[in-house]
């Protein structure tokens, strides 16, 4: 006959690392780190990409097949269809974001990846929409199953609306971020996101300066985690937790996003987790409470966001800056060495092919004179080959078409 549990595991924690302690509360984990070491070694349940690492990874050496990657499938692309100088680039950061993301999911295989669109477009459901649409449409054109990519999207109003279309008419699984409260997490999850996401460091700055910020966060987290655990929300993720100590109060129904210091110190300290249980009864009646707006709100998806009161708005507001300012720097970083790399090899690409540079950064049509100065340049050729050189040339310059990526 086994012992009863509360025998057993105490033995079990003071033997084991932070990291098992943790995971014998249903604690999972998902890296959040680009050190390969951390990721091939650490027992991983998934992988992160956000804008943050997306800019650590485009300064490192080990990481630049990523964007060699992305170049070349974009330039493979662009030779059989013409796009605007907008939207190449906007595809070369999808296919950027895309070859990053299965190199760190190389070394955790088989479980989640929690990527993310652009930031920029958090206030248009339309494009949220299109954005996520489309890079799943990279993921499963590759052979990657679309069940274990998940896209990060802002909790605002539109990316509320869109996490709801996603799932709905798309199955598309989404990770809700940005969130600043416990009703707002609800309100989230009702959109049918497979996870919610609460920064730590964000949580902090709203509360009080007067009260223990730290203990409000924990308490915030354990409580919206065992109302999730309750009555079948999505995953709750923890992000931003920057300190051991913060980490040892996770242990219950969440999933911890781990940077590779952090990680490291969870895997070879051998402190107990932290565990606070909950009384179920203490979670019914805002649970109550919350089904009645969650009923609204499914069925008026318009009116999600109206659903918080006036001062929970007013956080929500104080989130979305605080979290998205960090975020669209980053992004905008990669967008410049992107576009700064993606110029560079095109001017190449012109000067292989013997074309004039001018001083802007866009490819220019040839004018008839100057390839046929071109032509007499490299041949040595009598006068009276001259006419039909000319010719010639002006029958290959009706099929040069000079857009970015075409084949030499």
């Amino acid at each position: 006959m086994s012992r009863p549990r509360s025998v057993a595991a105490p033995a079990i924690l003071q033997s084991s690392t932070l990291w098992d302690s943790l995971r014998s509360y249903g604690t999972c984990f998902l890296s959040e780190t680009l050190d390969f070491r951390t990721l091939c070694t650490a027992p991983f349940d998934g992988t992160v990409l956000t804008p943050a690492l997306a800019w650590e990874a485009i300064k490192r050496e080990d990481y630049r097949g990523c964007f060699d990657d992305a170049l070349q499938e974009l330039m493979a692309e662009s030779s059989s269809k013409v796009g605007s100088y907008q939207d190449l680039t906007a595809r070369l950061l999808k296919l950027y974001v895309f070859h990053l993301g299965i190199t760190i999911m190389q070394c955790v295989p088989d479980r989640d990846h929690y990527t993310f669109i652009d930031p920029f477009f958090s206030d248009n459901t339309d494009m949220i929409i299109q954005e996520a649409t489309e890079l799943i449409q990279i993921f499963t054109s590759r052979g990657f199953d679309s069940t274990n990519i998940v896209i990060s999207i802002p909790a605002t109003k539109e990316g509320l609306i869109a996490a709801k279309m996603l799932h709905d008419q798309y199955g598309i699984r989404t990770n809700m971020v940005m969130v600043s409260s416990l009703l707002h997490a609800i309100i989230s999850g009702d959109t049918g996101a497979a996870a919610v996401t609460y920064d730590f460091q964000a949580l902090r700055q709203l509360c009080p300066v007067q009260c223990d910020q730290e203990a409000e966060v924990i308490a915030a987290i354990r409580n919206t985690g065992a109302l999730f655990q309750l009555h079948c929300k999505p995953k709750l993720v923890v992000t931003g937790l920057n300190h051991i100590k913060q980490l040892r109060s996770m242990a219950g129904p969440f999933t911890c996003c781990l940077g590779d210091a952090i990680a490291t110190e969870a895997l070879s300290t051998t402190s107990p987790a932290d565990y606070c249980s909950l009384n179920p009864a203490e979670l019914q009646a805002p649970k109550e409470t919350v089904g009645i707006l969650g009923r609204d709100a499914q069925s008026s998806g318009r009116q999600l966001m109206s659903l918080l009161p006036t001062d929970m708005c007013a956080l929500a507001q104080k989130a979305f800056v605080s979290g998205m300012t960090p975020m669209k720097i980053c992004l905008q970083q990669v967008r410049i060495v992107l576009t700064e790399e993606f110029l560079r090899h095109q001017r190449r690409r012109l000067a292989q092919a013997n074309r004039p540079k001018g001083d802007d950064d866009h490819p220019r049509m040839l004018s008839s004179d100057a390839h046929c100065s071109e032509r007499r340049s490299r041949d040595s050729t009598t006068k009276s080959e001259c006419g039909p050189r000319k010719s010639k040339g002006k029958d290959a310059l009706r099929k040069v078409t000079f857009a970015i990526g075409t084949k030499d």
